[in-house]
């Protein structure tokens, strides 16, 4: 009530307040209800648990920030790798390749995904769809990944599992490859990638065929 009529902006709250709505069964739009001035929620203190935030995001209003600032989430907790990405990742760095990514999530929560997965030492960037003015599919996230990595997009591919990866692969005119048990609605030998995996030790052999193809005999 008090923030409803101090016509507050920004409303925080322990981990423990939001937590304890969520098992309760309420939206954040029944305590924010009367808070038509409120453009941004924050979770501050304790770790909030990976389900709230969750439960945050699909209550609230599309206009509201849904901002974690102190004590972060967990956001590891249910995160594994698919088999053989780590050996694959220390691979290619011993050959000399630069990895980057480019995703559609935040770069900042992928920059956490990747700390808490002991993954951040492999990418020399992460560019996130907030850090580009066109995502994927559009070319120019891809691009700028490259760029930030300070590689060549004429000389780099996409590794990715998503239609969106194919899409912005292919408008930059790059090679891609998709995860066969990845993130897709699609089944995967329908997103016309070059080649589709089925575990991560076949990223080298395929990585070097796509970006030094071989001159095609003449008859």
């Amino acid at each position: 009530r008090f923030a409803a009529d101090t016509r507050v902006s920004f409303f925080g709250a322990g981990a423990a307040f939001y937590t304890g709505c969520m098992k309760a069964g309420l939206s954040p739009r029944s305590f924010m209800r009367n808070m038509s001035r409120l453009r941004s929620l924050g979770s501050t203190g304790s770790p909030l648990p990976p389900e709230a935030y969750a439960w945050g995001q699909q209550n609230l209003r599309d206009d509201i920030w849904w901002a974690v600032i102190s004590g972060g989430t967990d956001i590891a907790a249910r995160s594994k790798l698919f088999p053989g990405v780590a050996t694959t990742l220390k691979t290619f760095v011993a050959a000399g390749a630069t990895l980057c990514v480019c995703t559609n999530k935040r770069t900042d929560l992928s920059n956490q995904l990747l700390a808490a997965m002991n993954l951040a030492p492999y990418f020399a960037a992460v560019i996130g769809a907030d850090s580009v003015r066109n995502r994927k599919p559009h070319p120019d996230h891809f691009i700028a990944a490259v760029r930030a990595a300070k590689g060549d997009p004429a000389r780099a591919m996409m590794i990715g599992d998503s239609a969106a990866d194919v899409g912005s692969a292919r408008a930059a005119n790059a090679p891609v490859v998709v995860y066969a048990h990845g993130y897709t609605d699609t089944a995967p030998e329908l997103l016309s990638a070059d080649a589709v995996f089925g575990h991560f030790n076949e990223l080298p052999d395929l990585a070097f065929r796509l970006l030094n193809p071989q001159p095609t005999p003449r008859a």
